[in-house]
């Protein structure tokens, strides 16, 4: 059986320490805290089938080099929240930044996330039989790099003032190596091609959907941040993200002030406490009004015996535009400050599912 892979690896990826103490942990939204890649590899393999360029005129091989991809920047969390606005319109994908605190009644703003918050890279596949195409589960991975994140507890314990060999230092380098390890929770991978725009989580850890909306602390005071009706002069929790059509922001069901809560045990944009004159956004209540996110996991992407939910054809030795994205999702709720400096490596791969 001919072997028929692309696999691209974005290997050694980082987060720079940012200014939250150990202490108190805010949302990677609410913070400047960015990753930063160190190395990229992509590559085909080179015994069979699909080869891959950078550009569709460019050499067609088993391996571009960093040179010749597109300059890697700082990363910081993005969402594929209102996909739905650009898809089809656009020809790179369009991610958002919502960490811009919000006080006014209605929706709150769109940011566009910078470019250099994510990585995209435009990519040319090319195939020397017609097929379809599509991922390849099992060669696609997002892992933490276990020994670098010990590293580097090491050296956050140090700065912190523990001393070596006492029971404090080694439960903060415990706890601190345990909580980096935790990155790739919340990582995706997606893939732009033929308007189809594909969500991949590899490790899903998560209990049911992602919702793409809530109340933050995104004025990072360890309250949900609200803003005042003019209607009626009352203070109401600010509802971020993505509403499903038909629903209006108005429509959202708050809760009386001064109810009774379980205590933050530690403070992050999505756990915050609640403002004692504010109406409760009531989230249980409000899910069926917000979009979730559109992602597939390992199992639905399909086993390799049958055909996957996400696939495209492939004319024999004629290139196919895909772009390939990383990026951490924000509204997952492993996006969290104590996940910064850590490091993590990740793989996509991309195989003939069967020849036309």
């Amino acid at each position: 059986m001919k072997r028929s892979r692309v696999i691209i690896a974005l290997l050694s990826l980082s987060a720079a320490l940012g200014a939250a103490s150990a202490s108190f942990s805010i949302a990677w939204y609410a913070s400047s805290t960015h990753l930063r890649v160190e190395e990229i590899v992509i590559q085909a393999d080179p015994t069979r089938s699909l080869t891959i360029a950078s550009t569709i005129d460019g050499e067609y091989k088993g391996e571009l080099k960093q040179e010749e991809l597109n300059e890697v920047g700082k990363f910081a969390p993005v969402t594929t929240a209102y996909s739905e606005n650009w898809l089809g319109e656009k020809d790179m994908p369009v991610f958002y930044d919502m960490s811009y605190p919000h006080s006014l009644p209605g929706d709150p703003h769109l940011h566009v996330a910078s470019n250099g918050s994510y990585y995209s890279q435009e990519l040319f596949l090319q195939c020397d039989d017609n097929a379809i195409v599509g991922i390849d589960a099992e060669g696609s991975t997002f892992v933490p790099d276990r020994a670098k994140n010990a590293a580097y507890a090491k050296q956050l314990a140090s700065e912190a003032g523990y001393v070596e060999g006492s029971d404090d230092y080694y439960a903060f380098l415990n706890k601190t190596t345990e909580r980096l390890d935790l990155i790739h929770q919340a990582g995706r991978i997606s893939v732009l091609v033929d308007d189809q725009f594909l969500i991949y989580d590899p490790i899903a850890n998560e209990e049911g959907p992602v919702y793409l909306g809530g109340p933050l602390d995104n004025d990072v005071d360890k309250h949900y941040d609200t803003f005042v009706n003019p209607e009626d002069g009352q203070s109401y929790e600010v509802c971020y993200g993505q509403l499903l059509d038909g629903f209006t922001r108005d429509e959202l069901p708050y809760l009386a002030p001064g109810g009774e809560y379980p205590p933050v045990s530690e403070y992050n944009a999505f756990d915050a406490d609640h403002k004692s004159d504010a109406y409760v956004l009531d989230m249980e209540q409000a899910k069926p009004m917000l979009a979730q996110e559109k992602r597939l996991t390992k199992a639905e992407l399909g086993s390799q015996l049958q055909m996957p939910e996400f696939h495209f054809d492939m004319q024999a030795h004629t290139p196919k535009r895909v772009v390939v994205s990383f990026y951490l999702e924000g509204w997952d709720l492993d996006c969290v400050n104590y996940i910064m400096g850590a490091s993590f490596d990740l793989t996509l791969s991309f195989r003939i599912i069967r020849e036309k």
